[in-house]
């Protein structure tokens, strides 16, 4: 069954590994961000991106990424993703290891 969801529990977990919330997503299912503001990940400076996705479809539209950091992380599992029309401080830091569709464009930022 295809899912689409905007922010569940089994989706995405929630970690810490920067003393800063972090969101890992874990399932075959469509997740969605739209004009989102993300800032303040990695606060130990361990260079984690402010979205991991190791499975399922990403799209991320019209965010602003506040913070000169990593900002997406594209695993192996992720089989499509479109990230799109967003606002990024710093340069693009977004990382593909997905063997899939993925379309990354139209992204402004400060290079």
């Amino acid at each position: 069954m295809v899912r689409r969801i905007v922010v569940c529990a089994d989706v995405w977990r929630a970690t810490s590994l920067t003393g800063v919330l972090a969101l890992i997503m874990t399932a075959d299912a469509t997740l969605g961000f739209a004009q989102c503001t993300f800032n303040a990940w990695d606060a130990k400076n361990q260079g984690n991106s402010a979205l991991i996705a190791s499975a399922g479809r990403l799209l991320v539209q019209g965010c602003d990424f506040q913070a000169d950091l990593p900002q997406i992380e594209l695993g192996a599992g992720v089989s499509k993703a479109v990230i799109l029309g967003n606002m990024i401080k710093g340069s693009t830091r977004i990382t593909n290891a997905s063997p899939g569709k993925v379309m990354i464009g139209y992204n402004a930022d400060d290079s």
